[in-house]
């Protein structure tokens, strides 16, 4: 029985040194990310990339974006304002977008795609001046360009009363 322990314990120390001595010698990844024993590179867990795992997927859209938007079926057909984007804590693929239509009061909540470079956001009760409204859509960032194309809806209403498209910068 003391020879087999001992040759556990010599088999498990092989099995240190080997790891000790790869690819992923070097390499910590953060954020529950893998380390692929025969690249050495960090295989990220949902939700965060970098070659650490070190950055949540909304990071790249988080700040304020100074927009200019237009939109159709509505009484304002263009106007400029700022968009504040901020993560919401907790969960690295969402988002916050506070001041759509130029209210800053308005906050919705989106989730980022597995694509990285886009997010969603599904219809949400909005309210102003005792008027409810949703809004669903699509947005995309290229290079420091926010594009976002949403449809507004009157509450129960499966048409859209406003089409509206954004272009924002940093």
């Amino acid at each position: 029985m003391k020879n087999f322990a001992v040759l556990m314990l010599l088999v498990s120390g092989l099995f240190l040194i080997e790891g000790c001595s790869g690819p992923c010698k070097d390499v910590s990844c953060l954020n529950g990310g893998t380390c692929d024993g025969e690249t050495g590179d960090c295989q990220c867990a949902s939700g965060y990339e970098g070659a650490d795992c070190g950055t949540a997927i909304n990071a790249k859209f988080v700040g304020t974006w100074n927009v200019t938007e237009a939109c159709v079926n509505s009484d304002t057909l263009n106007q400029s304002y700022q968009l504040i984007v901020a993560p919401i804590s907790g969960y690295p693929d969402s988002l916050t977008l506070t001041g759509i239509w130029n209210f800053p009061n308005y906050t919705i909540r989106a989730k980022v795609g597995l694509d990285g470079l886009s997010i969603g956001f599904s219809r949400q009760e909005m309210s102003f001046v005792d008027a409810f409204e949703s809004v669903n859509g699509q947005i995309s960032m290229d290079n420091a360009t926010l594009n976002i194309t949403y449809n507004w809806y009157a509450l129960g209403s499966s048409t859209p009363t406003r089409v509206c498209q954004l272009v924002g910068n940093k």
